[in-house]
């Protein structure tokens, strides 16, 4: 658990090389602590070779690290998250909304390779996407929707979805405004 400079870098890369999920758990110990944590470069490796490994970590410990650096882990933590689910991964940006360009970038190529998963369909993908965007911002689900145009997530469906949940939770029937309504916004 002490490594330092570009010896502990080599011995990452080294790691994620043999890909051994045993030493996962070392990794985490050393990307928990603060001394680690001081040398950004070395944390985000740190944080790259858990994802490498297929790590489960605690959903906690993803939000953790997103908190501490969000535009230098965001990406990261969603990958990571994503042996949980998509659906995990995707509510993470319901605590770091993508409504900065730097985070839009940041995570465009990981978007991207979500289409490639072995683990999860196109479908699963849009499914997830949909029932996500019940839950994040309008601006979230349009970078998702532009993102990943393959998935062809409908976004006049989504909107019906949310405003069918907003009555719901709000106990107000009739009252509130008809997606049909607000198709200007998908115009837009």
């Amino acid at each position: 658990d002490d490594w330092a400079g570009d010896t502990a870098h080599s011995l990452l890369l080294l790691t994620m090389d043999l890909g051994e999920r045993d030493l996962a758990e070392p990794v985490r110990r050393m990307a928990q602590t603060e001394r680690y944590a001081e040398d950004a470069a070395l944390h985000a490796r740190l944080l790259q070779t858990l994802t490498f490994l297929d790590a489960k970590m605690p959903v906690a410990f993803w939000k953790q690290e997103t908190k501490r650096n969000p535009e230098q882990h965001l990406a990261v933590a969603f990958t990571g998250l994503l042996a949980h689910s998509p659906h995990v991964s995707l509510g993470l940006l319901a605590d770091v909304p993508l409504d900065t360009e730097e985070r839009q970038a940041a995570l465009y190529p990981t978007l991207r390779g979500l289409l490639a998963h072995p683990d999860y369909s196109w479908e699963d993908l849009r499914v997830a996407i949909t029932d996500c965007c019940l839950t994040l911002s309008a601006e979230t689900c349009d970078f998702l929707a532009s993102a990943l145009p393959e998935l062809d997530v409908n976004q006049t469906q989504t909107l019906t979805d949310r405003y069918a949940a907003a009555r719901a939770v709000l106990g107000v029937h009739g009252l509130a405004p008809q997606p049909e309504s607000l198709n200007y916004a998908l115009a837009a």
